[in-house]
């Protein structure tokens, strides 16, 4: 990120994830992970967003601790279902290696939420 381009932090809310995912929004989709496996551009330049993102993203920055598991769980399954349909495309390396990393984070944020 050039140097001059400061971003000030916010949580995003579900309805500003949606418009990003939906193409309607500007800003980029910056999700955890490996910068450099996870950039995909599209022909005008800008990040694109996989459908398992905004749910993924949305159990991230869940506040409210008794809507924690639920968050996961739909990570979960919009993970899940994006691995179904990669099954027969060996091509997006990335992603897949993107796919795993969010597993393991949820996987260690449903750990912790067991503890407490």
């Amino acid at each position: 990120m050039p140097p001059d381009m400061q971003i000030a932090p916010r949580r995003q809310t579900p309805s500003d994830n949606r418009a990003i995912l939906e193409g309607s929004a500007a800003a980029p989709v910056l999700l955890p992970g490996n910068k450099k496996d996870r950039i995909q551009r599209d022909e005008t330049n800008c990040f694109l967003a996989e459908s398992w993102h905004l749910p993924y993203a949305e159990a991230l920055i869940e506040d409210v601790p008794s809507f924690l598991p639920i968050s996961i769980v739909f990570a979960q399954r919009a993970i899940l279902n994006r691995y179904l349909e990669l099954a027969d495309n060996p091509e997006p390396l990335e992603e897949r290696l993107d796919l795993w990393r969010a597993v393991e984070a949820l996987r260690k944020l449903k750990k912790k939420v067991a503890r407490t």
